[in-house]
């Protein structure tokens, strides 16, 4: 919702407007999930799901992320859409 007031505010302004995204980059695969993924399971109800994700293959790199939103950053004009799922 922050992402998108700023855009309505933005959508007026004549000089220097800013362009706005909201990024969903899904679950990452950094040393937090490794983490999470030791956690006895009486303490984390969701512990399954995140092991499953991992076995999976279904977590993303850090460094794929950091790339897109580079890509973002040095290109929005690519990117029509403020809300972005970078899963999709």
């Amino acid at each position: 919702m922050f992402a998108r007031v700023i855009a309505d505010e933005q959508q007026d302004v004549k000089t220097n407007p800013a362009k706005v995204f909201s990024v969903a980059p899904g679950v990452v695969d950094t040393e937090m999930q490794d983490e999470i993924r030791v956690v006895e399971p009486e303490n984390f109800r969701e512990l399954e799901q995140f092991v499953q994700l991992k076995q999976n293959g279904q977590l993303t790199k850090p460094e794929d992320v950091g790339k897109q939103y580079a890509d973002i950053m040095l290109r929005p004009e690519k990117y029509p859409d403020m809300l972005m799922d970078l899963r999709e």
